[in-house]
Order: C-alpha cells, then sequence, then structure tokens
C-alpha cells in the first residue's frame, strides 16, 4: 500500500513538472518511478511518463526505445496516444513520416483527432498539408496531386472547404497557421463522425 502511494505521489510530481518544467534529484527518482510503474503496466503511468519523456531533450535510441514500450501499454488514453505516435513517427522513422501519421489519423478517436493533427502539423507542415490534400479529396473539394505542397489548387480547396464550415475568418489568416489547422482538423474530424452533411464541391479546384 505505501509503495502503490509513493507511485502515485511520483506521478503527481511528474505530471506536474510537464506543466511547469520542474527539475531536480527529487523529480529524476519520480520519472524512474512513474516511468517503471508505466512499463509494469499501469497504463495512468505510461501516459504521463510518455509525456514527460517527449518533452525532454534526450533522443538516444534507450530513451527513444523506453518510450516506445510505453505506447504499447494496453490503456493509454487515446487523447495522449495518437500524440506520443506521431512524435515518435518522427524521431524513429522520419523518412516514413508521412506514410505513418496517416495510419495514425486514421486509426485517431475524432475527439482527439484536431490535436494529434496539430501535432504532426509542427513537425512536419508538408506531412500536414499532405494529409488536408488527402481529406479533402475525399470530401470532393481537391483533385490536384496529393504531395505535401501548398499549391494553388490545395489554398483554394481549402478556403471553399472553410466557407462551407463557416471557418473563413479563421482560414482567411493563413493555411499554415496553427489556429488554421486545428479548426480545419477538428471540422474534418466532424465530417468523419458524420455529423455534419458533407458538402461535395464544384468540379474545378
Amino acid at each position: 500500500m505505501a509503495e502503490r502511494g509513493d507511485q502515485i505521489a511520483a506521478r503527481d510530481l511528474v505530471v506536474r513538472a510537464n506543466w511547469k518544467r520542474l527539475r531536480g534529484p527529487a523529480l529524476d527518482t519520480a520519472v524512474e518511478q512513474v516511468v517503471r510503474a508505466g512499463l509494469g503496466g499501469a497504463a495512468k503511468f505510461a501516459a504521463v511518463a510518455l509525456v514527460y519523456l517527449s518533452s525532454q531533450s534526450d533522443r538516444s535510441e534507450e530513451a527513444i526505445h523506453k518510450r516506445a514500450m510505453l505506447a504499447e501499454v494496453p490503456g493509454v488514453p487515446d487523447r495522449v496516444l495518437s500524440q506520443e505516435l506521431i512524435r515518435l513517427a518522427a524521431d524513429m522513422h522520419p523518412n516514413q513520416f508521412w506514410l505513418e501519421i496517416e495510419e495514425i489519423l486514421e486509426d485517431t478517436q475524432p475527439e482527439n483527432y484536431a490535436k494529434a493533427a496539430s501535432t504532426a502539423f509542427w513537425i512536419n507542415k508538408n506531412a500536414w498539408v499532405r494529409i488536408l490534400q488527402k481529406e479533402l479529396r475525399a470530401l470532393g473539394y481537391y483533385r490536384g496531386r496529393i504531395d505535401g505542397r501548398t499549391t494553388t489548387r490545395t489554398i483554394r480547396a481549402q478556403n471553399r472547404f472553410c466557407r462551407d464550415r463557416e471557418l473563413w475568418s479563421i482560414c482567411a489568416a493563413g493555411p499554415l497557421r496553427g489556429v488554421t489547422v486545428r479548426k480545419l482538423a477538428d471540422a474534418i474530424a466532424t465530417g468523419k463522425c458524420g455529423s455534419q452533411t458533407e458538402n461535395i464541391a464544384l468540379p474545378g479546384s
């Protein structure tokens, strides 16, 4: 019972560290405890450890392997797992990042899609544009190449999607701004849920 209490205290300390950037020997010990509990199968501990470790500068093979093992713990919440899998993909397979995030986002729950897509955007903007092109094509707005480039066709398709979803005031700020990406991704996820009627675009985008 005492050990369990120590683990929870350690987890709470690491959670605070994620927000306040705490440092020191006590935190190092707490991180070790949380990682150990996470690798032991405790999903909540694994989630906290994942968020903390990915925020650190250590990108050694050992550190990445530890994160990969934590990501495999059953029960890690999708809101954490989807973003951490994207960060792992960037660290483990940077040359295949575009392809891997497509699979990750496809498996991401709709309510977590926007945050996961934003994570991908901040890592590799071209990767996000490729995702956007594929999603807009599936919705009938885009008919150009899927190449990750912010072409005139891509911007036109995005703008028409924004107008149809009443997001024009946000999208007008620019196609590669964080707030634009978040709102676009949220609207796309809503469409995936089927809670909005899809608007099929006119030819020529």
